[in-house]
């Protein structure tokens, strides 16, 4: 499964209004791929069957979305739920920071965090 790709046209019913909490990977001009935290992204998405949608922005394409949420730095990742956001994470193990978040968030399961 690929991970949703959000822009500006769907942003504010796929993420801000959205009822789960969501995920967004926001990638900026220039930046390396770095197919491990992918991988992470669609282990969450795919096997811990977690009640979130997982997805990237293009800040480049896309730059006002970026500047609307005062991006520090790219590759950041958002946690957005209700349309606000709850947690952020940047750098190259942003992704290891997320998940060791959420459990240090909860008591057992990620899927606390959000309920």
């Amino acid at each position: 499964m690929n991970l949703q790709e959000f822009h500006g046209e769907n942003w504010v019913e796929e993420v801000l209004m959205n009822d789960l909490p969501v995920l967004v990977d926001f990638r900026g001009p220039g930046e390396i791929f770095n197919a491990s935290e992918d991988a992470l992204l669609k282990e969450i998405q795919e096997d811990w069957r977690l009640p979130v949608r997982i997805g990237t922005l293009d800040a480049e394409l896309y730059p006002e979305v970026a500047r609307t949420y005062h991006i520090p730095d790219f590759p950041t990742l958002v946690l957005f739920f209700g349309g606000e956001i709850q947690y952020t994470s940047w750098g190259l193990d942003r992704v290891r920071r997320m998940i060791s978040f959420w459990f240090k968030t909860s008591e057992t399961t990620p899927v606390k965090i959000w309920n």
